[in-house]
């Protein structure tokens, strides 16, 4: 045992006093603890009153409903080296909040670029269609009455239709819109802000072949077309949501597919015959013509649209045509080859092209390749690298 050692104080030093400390600290103290005991008190009173006040209110449902607006992301940098998943029927990958999302017949699943499961929800979609925002992944079942509004969290809000389910749309401010059939008109467009609120109803009597929201969720473009005596005419409106403005665009006896908000601020609009860019105020900016050749596949991201070209029947030689958002050609060549995908980038001037056993990376300077071995299903790109996606499975390829 160390020997206690007696320290000498000295004669001119200054002594504390001890007792005087003492005693105001423990005036401090008691006054905390009395702050303490006040504040519990308070607070089982007020979780008293809301167990009885609004004991009603307090649900499993209204508890997700809390989680809609936490933005919470995988905190991985991984690029999808490798993720392994269940398979499931009519699976589609989209990337959501720096996660892979993966959907099927069976449910959601969405993974980190690590490989871990971070968020799973189970459905019964027979054809799962699945758009992602900056704030809410939306999920329909395209031909059936369900859909579904998640996070990373937690399926937030479910909805059910009167009738089947055409298409629908979600926002980066959290927006989204659900097109059905209905018995008061032929087609209904029903919008919801991001609370879930169904905020307006349109009604259309044409055939409404897709919707868009821009990237706020002020305005939804709607396509539509009918036929009267043989003949097609369409058109795209944009309307203001919460107005009684709208804007529409004549596209005459095109069928139109596809539209999409760029992000200049103008609109892709594709149709079987042509790519037109609008401006927000239906104005017609710039026209691409498809003529002689026949439009099999497509994609449109925030800054491309990539689209590839039959120019026979056997679908063996193909026209790859990328366009940027002023609807000015960027890349045009020809491929011998028959084509089973496109991609455009959401980063690099460029598209990737999938074969059966391939995918060329596409671009102004050049062309790259990889070689993969499995049915591949899709081409995503996350943080500007491209993951190829199997039924069981999907990794990042190396274009280098």
């Amino acid at each position: 045992m160390a020997e206690k050692k007696n320290i000498p104080i000295r004669a001119d030093a200054v002594v504390p006093d001890t007792a005087a400390y003492n005693k105001y600290y423990m005036r401090v103290s008691a006054r905390y603890g009395v702050a303490k005991w006040i504040t519990l008190l308070l607070f089982t009173v007020y979780l008293l009153g809301m167990l009885v006040w609004g004991r009603n209110s307090i649900t499993y449902e209204n508890f997700l409903y809390l989680l809609r607006d936490f933005n919470l992301s995988s905190a991985s940098s991984g690029v999808y080296s490798q993720i392994a998943y269940e398979e499931q029927q009519n699976m589609s990958f989209a990337e959501y909040k720096n996660t892979l999302a993966v959907v099927g017949s069976a449910g959601v699943r969405l993974y980190d670029g690590s490989g871990n499961a971070l968020f799973r929800d189970t459905t019964s979609y027979k054809t799962p269609v699945l758009l992602t925002g900056e704030r809410y992944m939306l999920l329909y079942d395209e031909g059936g009455r369900d859909y579904s509004v998640m996070t990373t969290l937690a399926r937030v809000f479910s909805g059910t239709t009167d009738g089947d389910i055409l298409c629908g749309a979600v926002s980066d401010s959290g927006n989204f819109a659900i097109v059905s059939r209905t018995a008061e008109a032929h087609y209904a467009i029903d919008v919801f802000d991001a609370s879930m609120k169904n905020i307006e109803r349109i009604y259309r009597d044409s055939y409404v072949t897709g919707v868009a929201f821009d990237g706020a969720g002020d305005t939804l473009a709607v396509l539509s077309a009918k036929s009267e005596n043989w003949t097609l005419t369409s058109e795209i409106v944009f309307f203001r949501i919460g107005t009684e403005e709208a804007k529409s665009f004549s596209l005459g006896d095109r069928l139109p597919i596809r539209c999409h908000s760029m992000a200049g601020g103008g609109w892709a609009v594709v149709c079987d015959n042509a790519v037109l860019v609008l401006s927000g105020d239906a104005k017609l900016l710039a026209e691409y013509p498809l003529s002689m050749m026949t439009l099999s596949q497509f994609h449109i991201s925030d800054r491309l649209i990539g689209l590839v070209c039959s120019e026979n029947v056997l679908g063996n030689t193909n026209r790859i045509i990328v366009l940027n958002e002023d609807g000015e050609s960027v890349i045009h060549t020809t491929v011998e080859r028959k084509i089973s995908g496109i991609y455009a980038s959401d980063v690099h001037d460029a598209v990737y092209l999938q074969y059966d056993n391939s995918v060329e990376r596409v671009a102004a300077d050049g062309v790259k390749s990889v070689s993969f071995t499995g049915n591949l299903i899709q081409v995503c790109e996350f943080s500007g690298n491209a993951v190829l996606c199997f039924p069981g499975g999907a990794y990042a390829a190396d274009f280098r």
